[in-house]
């Protein structure tokens, strides 16, 4: 998941590097695992463009962590 980063544009701020977004996934799935006792009745929809991304990395870091597939839609 490394992907290039372009420079941020000039005035802009770094408010979650890419160490900081990955950590904050990571939280979010064990928290979609400690809110639902069944994962296999939970769907993960992604807008796209950029949710799209985010609903697939959040289902990877579910899978890794409980072995459950989980549905993915956008």
């Amino acid at each position: 998941m490394n992907q290039p980063t372009s420079p941020p544009a000039p005035g802009a701020a770094v408010v979650l590097d890419q160490a900081a977004i990955e950590r904050c996934l990571k939280r979010i799935a064990h928290e979609i695992i400690e809110r639902n006792s069944d994962l296999s009745c939970i769907a993960l929809i992604g807008i796209p463009s950029r949710g799209v991304a985010m609903a697939k990395r959040l289902a990877a870091f579910i899978e890794q962590i409980e072995k459950v597939p989980i549905e993915l839609g956008t």
